[in-house]
């Protein structure tokens, strides 16, 4: 049930288990909060039962390498515990009206990634949960582990399509979901006058690392080639013709390049893993955009 809502969200099973090891740098450590608080570091722990062996990565404690394991590999190998397997990692995913206003393709990838990644975190034996937001706090699937709630999560996500008009991006109200040392993914077009300032903010407070993905349409980054397009206002469903001008134009693309350019800037300055695509991109490619840049690829 679990890979068939992967297959008709568009994502092959086979390509996501491909990438399994690339979970870790979404959970390994947390940012530092702001204000002063001290950053608090996830360490792996030493359970009773075996978990897995993997690669030897930079901030792994040498004396959980497995000699005899590295002994067969061209690199070093460590033993995992259950008990350090077990993170949580919360995805939110943006359904608001502006995730639909430039066709299917931004929110068919944006649902692609958020169904890719949850994917990927649970069959590790992570907790995974979901919230869907807009105005409101839409879907909750509260983190669990375990094959039964991995499909009723996917499931769940299968069902869930952006809002047809209203519906602001209220990512403040992912907040109360979010407990100490929890990785949280945020994935939306951050298409808002505060690209969602205050909840990232609010979830930098209450949680550990936060990683983003911006999901954009061409349509939004380009508009060449058209003299007159209708626009709709995503918040109220009312369209308006307008003629464009060269002077438009570039005013369009400069106000565009100035939100992208305030998200990104706040990000790096907040120790938020940021990651811009725009729809058509393969999820996969996105993916791995992002882990190379954490370093880790």
């Amino acid at each position: 049930m679990g890979s068939r809502a992967l297959t008709d969200l568009g994502v092959s099973e086979a390509e996501v288990l491909r990438l399994r090891r690339l979970a870790d740098p979404l959970l390994r450590g947390a940012a530092t909060l702001p204000h002063g608080t001290s950053p608090r570091k996830l360490r792996a722990g030493r359970g009773l039962e075996f978990f897995e062996l993997r690669a030897w990565a930079l901030g792994d404690d040498a004396r959980d390498i497995d000699w005899r394991a590295t002994a067969r590999s061209p690199r070093p190998l460590v033993r995992r515990y259950q008990d350090e397997a077990l993170a949580t990692v919360l995805l939110c995913l943006d359904r608001s009206a502006s995730m639909a206003a430039a066709g299917r393709g931004k929110w068919d990838l944006a649902r692609q990634l958020t169904a890719a990644l949850a994917y990927l975190v649970s069959h590790g034996g992570h907790e995974v949960g979901l919230l869907a937001f807009s105005a409101d706090l839409d879907v909750a699937c509260p983190p669990a582990r375990g094959r039964a709630s991995q499909v009723r999560l996917l499931a769940r996500l299968a069902e869930i399509e952006p809002r047809k008009s209203g519906g602001a991006s209220r990512l403040d109200l992912c907040g109360h979901f979010v407990r100490p040392g929890t990785s949280v993914v945020v994935v939306s077009d951050f298409l808002a006058a505060d690209f969602m300032r205050p909840g990232l903010e609010r979830l930098l407070h209450r949680g550990g690392r936060i990683h983003a993905f911006q999901v954009l349409s061409p349509d939004e980054l380009n508009v060449e080639g058209a003299e007159a397009v209708v626009l709709r206002d995503a918040e109220t469903g009312e369209r308006r013709s307008v003629r464009l001008t060269p002077a438009t134009r570039e005013a369009a693309a400069r106000r565009l390049a100035e939100l992208r350019e305030e998200l990104a800037s706040w990000c790096r300055k907040s120790g938020i893993p940021l990651t811009a695509c725009a729809s058509g991109v393969p999820w996969r490619d996105v993916i791995l955009a992002h882990v190379r840049a954490l370093g880790h690829a």
